[in-house]
């Protein structure tokens, strides 16, 4: 087999692969005997010869997740920490992020669930007090603005509650 060959067959295993463990259509890579010209046409027989697997977007993860009344309790900015930098003097300018970090406390049921926003405009979605909609995944809460749009928040910690839920 030309080195053109294996470059192919390497490449049509590591794409049908995955979808020999996935529930649903799967496809079996087998090698040829014909060479194919790597020139952007799939023209050569062996193309004409390769099974056709039909790809369905599955709904996302966000929409299997049940969804929850939650109460924001609290939230807070966080500092800008300054890090020391190889060969940095007082002399010059401070580096500066564009990014501001807040840390967002949301109960739901007896459990607060600690999440971190980042924006660069300083605006946040949401006050304290406010009844939102939660989703919470493993590493993921979604929580739902006014507009309806649901922000996907990386979850930092977690703890039980003695307070009422909301």
């Amino acid at each position: 087999m030309s080195q053109a060959s294996n470059v192919v067959l390497g490449i049509a295993m590591v794409l049908v692969t995955p979808f020999l463990f996935a529930d649903g259509p799967s496809v079996e890579a087998k090698p040829f005997s014909s060479s194919i010209n790597l020139d952007g046409k799939l023209d050569e027989p062996a193309w004409r010869a390769a099974p056709v697997l039909r790809l369905v977007q599955q709904s996302s993860t966000a929409q299997q997740i049940s969804l929850h009344s939650g109460k924001i309790l609290r939230i807070a900015k966080q500092k800008e920490e300054r890090q020391s930098v190889c060969c940095y003097t007082p002399t010059d300018a401070p580096l500066q992020s564009d990014v501001i970090d807040y840390d967002i406390s949301v109960q739901v049921e007896h459990t607060i669930y600690v999440v971190r926003y980042q924006t660069w405009t300083g605006y946040v979605p949401w006050t304290e007090d406010d009844i939102i909609d939660v989703k919470i995944d493993k590493h993921l809460v979604y929580l739902k603005t006014r507009s309806g749009e649901e922000m996907r928040l990386p979850l930092l910690r977690y703890q039980i509650s003695e307070n009422q839920p909301p």
